[in-house]
């Protein structure tokens, strides 16, 4: 399987690492900046595409409620998985 070096797919692969989660998705936000965006890890290439599609989700219906915030943050694409490391790693 593909090796994703991004450091932010890397922090989740971290994070699923040590709290034993195959599937981790993270909103950011950064309202000085007017930001948002998705980052989504997958530990194999099924969980990887399912947390994409899951991460989608949560951060279109989390932006509905930001949109309507005074100081609502830009929609932008973030880095995304492919899985970072061969199955049984």
């Amino acid at each position: 399987m593909a090796w994703n070096p991004h450091p932010k797919v890397g922090a989740l692969r971290d994070y699923g690492r040590k709290f034993d989660a195959d599937m981790v998705m993270l909103i950011a936000i950064n309202t000085e900046k007017n930001q948002a965006e998705i980052t989504t890890y997958g530990k194999t290439m099924a969980q990887c595409k399912t947390a994409k599609v899951l991460g989608d989700v949560a951060y279109d219906a989390v932006l509905k409620y930001v949109d309507a915030l005074p100081d609502a943050p830009a929609r932008e694409a973030a880095a995304s998985c492919p899985p970072s490391e061969p199955e049984g790693e």
